[in-house]
């Protein structure tokens, strides 16, 4: 009896003490789930990436997602603009909701603005390696010694675009880097060809005008309008020089009968239909240009001033730029440091026919300007743009009076009259 009750209590207590052990399971993840070096699962970002794309550049930035989702370990939700505009709208609307984006594009002329609102989450510079970009680019997006407000995308630089047959129907040689103010109004000029018998006129060369294009040709004078973010308006040593080449932007619409109306919306419509021998635009047109099946073309540098004087030769040539940033709203990791990557890996596809920023950018032959020896050339050149806090409006404002060069109700007296005002409107920036 006395036997059975120990055989019993032993039971009892090995299965107490037993039960009373914690059980310890070994979970493994899954094949393929992303582990840190302690082997803990690693948490997935969720991001939202806005961008403005066409079909064939919306499909560029589409089937990398898969890819970029593996590698930054994000669940990216893209959301696809048509126009800037709609962009632009949303982006006001939505920008400190849960539907605003973590990562969207934006220009140097804008980041200020957004910076200044606190939209932006600043990039270290140090985090990435700043020679894989072109050098140009990287200057009007960078604060301080060590941030960027947005990772460089893409750049443009205004050029000479010119239809080699007209030139050849009148035995006229192409334009070169030795073309200067006078050459090119001498030849648009000459391969005018006024309307007859009903058809629309022939015009010698269509010009999209921009506060960037007036600052440059100021530029070649000695006196730009604005620098960076200094503005430059009216200054003592400035001011004559500033107006004259204002004079000469709205001399081409007014004085002469030669020059296609200016274009809506900045969008030139009559080189690439065949019915303008010159054009002065983006680089980005280039594009457009090399799909235009009538127009057999050459590319060159923006006329200079004094192209044919070494002495004072000067060259410049508005530069817009594009890039990457990261909504400041995005804080905390992993979200933030996957934002970054996408970021950057976005800024390694140009889009829209632009100039790669990247030396190590995606190389997709889409008849961009990426490759033109000209568009290089002219980097030497770039005049980067205004990038105060109030650049938003005032290339908004600038820009759209420009628009009204070709109606004779415009000139230089009341451009500039408009221009002071909204100048003095922002003082405090622009001075």
């Amino acid at each position: 009896m006395f036997l059975i009750f120990v055989i019993a209590a032993t039971a009892i207590t090995l299965t107490l003490y037993f039960g009373m052990q914690e059980e310890t399971r070994i979970v493994l993840p899954k094949k393929g789930t992303p582990v840190s070096s302690d082997g803990t699962v690693k948490k997935t970002a969720s991001l939202i990436l806005w961008a403005v794309a066409g079909n064939a550049d919306a499909d560029k930035i589409r089937n990398r997602i898969p890819g970029w989702e593996t590698a930054l370990n994000a669940k990216i939700s893209l959301r696809l603009f048509a126009s800037r505009t709609d962009f632009e709208s949303a982006r006001i609307i939505t920008a400190r909701n849960r539907e605003a984006p973590d990562v969207f594009p934006v220009s140097a002329a804008d980041a200020e603005s957004l910076d200044k609102s606190g939209a932006l989450q600043r990039l270290p510079l140090a985090s990435i390696d700043a020679s894989q970009w072109v050098p140009q680019t990287l200057a009007p997006f960078q604060r301080g010694d060590n941030a960027l407000l947005a990772y460089p995308a893409q750049y443009s630089l205004t050029l000479l675009y010119y239809n080699k047959a007209e030139f050849d129907r009148v035995g006229i040689a192409y334009p070169d880097d030795q073309w200067n103010w006078d050459s090119l109004l001498d030849v648009a000029k000459a391969l005018y060809k006024p309307s007859v018998s009903g058809r629309p006129p022939h015009y010698g060369i269509e010009v999209v005008p921009t506060l960037g294009l007036w600052n440059a040709f100021s530029l070649q004078l000695g006196a730009p309008v604005y620098n960076n973010r200094q503005w430059n308006l009216g200054s003592a040593e400035g001011d004559s020089i500033q107006k004259e080449a204002l004079q000469f932007l709205i001399d081409i619409y007014q004085k002469y009968t030669f020059a296609a109306p200016t274009p809506q919306g900045g969008k030139p419509l009559f080189f690439l239909r065949g019915q303008s021998a010159m054009l002065i635009g983006g680089s980005e047109l280039m594009k457009a240009i090399r799909s235009a099946p009538d127009v057999n073309w050459g590319v060159t540098l923006l006329p200079a001033k004094y192209a044919m004087e070494p002495d004072r030769l000067r060259r410049a040539t508005p530069m817009r730029l594009r890039g990457w940033a990261v909504n400041s709203r995005t804080l905390e990791e992993p979200s933030l440091q996957a934002a970054r990557g996408l970021a950057e890996r976005l800024s390694a596809i140009p889009l829209d026919g632009w100039s790669p920023a990247r030396l190590s950018g995606t190389s997709d032959d889409d008849g961009g300007a990426s490759a033109s020896p000209i568009v290089l050339q002219s980097l030497d050149y770039a005049v980067p743009p205004y990038i105060g806090a109030q650049a938003p409006r005032i290339y908004e404002i600038a820009d759209s009076l420009m628009g009204t060069f070709s109606s004779a109700s415009t000139t230089t007296g009341k451009f500039l009259a408009k221009i002071h005002t909204l100048v003095d409107d922002i003082k405090p920036d622009a001075k």
